[in-house]
């Protein structure tokens, strides 16, 4: 792969590629790229909703689409650590519409980084 150093100027969705990245790197040359960016977020409730739920969007999406994990760290800030449902997938415009659907079935549940911004979670992903 090569090597690319320069400055992060411009992030945005694409949509079937990700993210696209606008650089000026160091000899002051714009350029863009491509790069596969999975957004997740998280779900907490009873393991019995949960499962329920992960059986609602196994009906809807497959596992190349949506990935599914348990996590048993999530911080809450008032609660501490949490078991979770991670819900992630790489397919960004999908995000409004399953947080939909997942919400208006599953609204007795509590959601995390729903509302985190794409610049944000890839500035904390990739430390930029």
């Amino acid at each position: 792969m090569k090597k690319y150093s320069g400055w992060l100027f411009d992030l945005y969705e694409h949509p079937t590629k990700g993210v696209v990245l606008w650089l000026v790197g160091e000899d002051g040359k714009r350029s863009s790229f491509y790069q596969d960016f999975e957004t997740v977020f998280y779900a907490r409730g009873p393991v019995e909703k949960l499962h329920d739920l992960g059986i609602f969007i196994r009906g809807k999406y497959s596992k190349e689409i949506v990935r599914l994990e348990r996590v048993t760290d999530k911080e809450d800030l008032f609660d501490g650590p949490q078991d979770v449902m991670g819900i992630g997938f790489s397919k960004i415009r999908l995000f409004k519409k399953l947080f939909r659907e997942v919400h208006e079935s599953f609204s007795d549940l509590i959601f995390y980084d729903v509302d985190v911004p794409l610049t944000v979670r890839y500035a904390a992903a990739h430390n930029v």
